[in-house]
């Protein structure tokens, strides 16, 4: 349970994110209790109030009636984006069944498998079709950047490959005040371009033709070599 007098406001933040040009500037500020505009609200009683979000394949965080869905649209709030991705983990809900929890079940047939709770506010997350919950934007210093101001170690050696899209992945950040929403993470094609296109080399063709049977490419980092290796189920089915 949040301390009330630490309880990050969410209206605050949706009013930040609004503007494309303030809400990197404004300051990120907490307020008892937490809210949002009634337009974005779907279901609501004294107890609860219920939000629903969606994360693309590049990483960006979106209300999930927001359209267009771009770079102006997108929440760009550092601390905001730290507070949510914190807290965001799987839907619990989708193995229980009780009377009370009834209602949870159509946001997981619409693909709201992960949830970031807030005090009394439970905000739904979706991903792009192949992607993750969580998609890494940035390396640098052999760390990776993700949310606002988020980082974890980059592991080279853990890297693995969807071979049916290309995407490449990377082990999720440890867990923090949430589990980790899935097993692995998105890299951003920004990253993998800017980064990584020089030092990699994918074999999407199908593993073991001239490599291992479990590598599915080849990266050279820092002067070392690394196989990649070969997800063995879409990423979607890696809830945890």
């Amino acid at each position: 349970m949040l301390n009330r007098s630490h309880t990050i406001s969410i209206s605050n933040a949706l009013r930040a994110a609004s503007s494309p040009l303030s809400n990197i500037s404004r300051p990120f500020t907490c307020s008892p209790g937490c809210s949002a505009p009634k337009r974005e609200r779907r279901r609501a009683t004294p107890e609860r109030r219920e939000y629903f979000y969606h994360v693309d394949i590049h990483g960006q965080l979106f209300l999930a009636d927001t359209e267009p869905k771009n770079i102006t649209s997108c929440f760009k709030n550092p601390e905001f984006l730290d507070f949510f991705f914190k807290r965001l983990g799987p839907n619990r809900h989708m193995s229980c069944k009780p009377p009370d929890s009834s209602h949870l079940l159509p946001h997981l047939t619409s693909g709201y498998r992960w949830l970031s709770p807030c005090g009394p506010e439970l905000n739904y997350v979706s991903c792009a079709p192949g992607g993750t919950p969580l998609v890494f934007r940035d390396l640098t210093s052999n760390n990776l950047y993700y949310a606002g101001t988020l980082l974890t170690p980059f592991s080279p050696s853990s890297l693995v490959v969807d071979p049916s899209t290309g995407y490449l992945f990377h082990p999720s950040p440890a867990p923090s005040a949430a589990p980790s929403p899935s097993r692995y993470s998105l890299l951003a094609s920004g990253l993998v371009l800017s980064r990584l296109a020089d030092v990699l080399e994918l074999d999407l063709e199908g593993p073991g033709k001239g490599r291992g049977e479990s590598e599915g490419g080849r990266l050279v980092w820092e002067g070392r070599g690394y196989g990649i290796g070969v997800m063995k189920r879409p990423v979607e089915e890696r809830v945890e």
